[in-house]
């Protein structure tokens, strides 16, 4: 019977998409893309830091 229902819930995460990672996980295709993306654009992050030795001086400072 528990085999039965693991085979149901099996199906029915494959045809919503969802992909098998391992016997354990399973992982929708959309997130596995989005983690490609954030990785291949980690190295040109903005950094948005204010570092007040990096603007011109102000007139009479």
């Amino acid at each position: 019977m528990a085999r039965g229902q693991l085979k149901k819930i099996t199906e029915a995460l494959l045809t919503q998409g969802y992909e098998r990672v391992d016997d354990q996980q399973w992982q929708l295709p959309a997130w596995r893309q989005r983690k490609l993306l954030m990785e291949a654009r980690s190295p040109h992050r903005v950094d948005c830091v204010f570092r007040e030795d990096q603007v011109w001086p102000w007139p009479g400072k």
